[in-house]
């Protein structure tokens, strides 16, 4: 139904080096950051490739990251007001810290820089919406009009998709994955790999780790210390 459509310069810049092992971020930091996502409601799986996830966030990732907390807080009353009216779970908040790190792409007031021409650059806003999703969403997108730099309007889209792809896959990582791949990549993946335990399709190469960063996002909104490094 979905291309793979959120594959965008941002999360491209956090996709395209090479998966590291775990260690840079150590287990009880994990651990830690597990126990406090789940006082808000998030309950992160204890998987090595969400650690391995979280370890490429706070190195190779690490500025991205820094700069998408900061940026946090001014996009924090708009996107957590939707999302629970929505009656989404709380981990959907890491979605823009992954896909954009909470800047309204491409806007001309937009605080992050990027080194490729707009052509190039299939995605835009806050969830970082591809053209032909977000006009199948109700949002205009022409050579006038960009409704994805509306960040109401488009985090309102983000909430609708991501409704009917939970409702798809009746599981969150799923969804996730769909959200980012499309769901004809999701679909091929469960197929191949004979599973529809996300982590376990990542592990195994059907699917990029995507799910796995989104919930390693949620780690780091809970706890931004663990940018810190491993001596925290």
């Amino acid at each position: 139904m979905f291309r793979p459509s959120h594959l965008a310069l941002p999360f491209l810049l956090l996709l395209t080096t090479p998966a590291i092992a775990a260690g840079p971020v150590t287990a009880d930091a994990f651990h830690h950051a597990r126990a406090l996502a789940k006082a808000d409601g998030i309950d992160i799986p204890e998987d090595v490739v969400v650690q391995r996830a979280l370890s490429h966030l706070t190195t190779r990732g690490e500025a991205f990251m820094r700069r998408g907390l900061d940026r946090r807080d001014d996009w924090a009353p708009l996107v957590d007001r939707a999302i629970e009216d929505a009656g989404l779970p709380p981990l959907i908040a890491a979605v823009p810290l992954i896909e954009s790190g909470y800047s309204n792409w491409g806007a001309p007031d937009s605080r992050e820089v990027s080194s490729a021409s707009p052509g190039t650059i299939p995605g835009r806003g806050l969830w970082m919406f591809i053209p032909e999703t977000a006009r199948l969403y109700g949002m205009k997108v022409n050579a006038r009009t960009d409704d994805r730099l509306d960040p109401e309007r488009e985090t309102e889209a983000a909430m609708a998709l991501l409704t009917d792809l939970h409702d798809r896959y009746n599981d969150w990582g799923l969804a996730l994955a769909a959200y980012n791949q499309g769901s004809r990549a999701v679909d091929a993946a469960i197929e191949a790999g004979e599973s529809r335990d996300v982590l376990r399709l990542i592990e195994a190469g059907h699917l990029n780790p995507y799910a796995a960063r989104v919930m390693a996002g949620a780690l780091l909104l809970a706890d931004p210390g663990l940018l810190d490094g491993p001596s925290r």
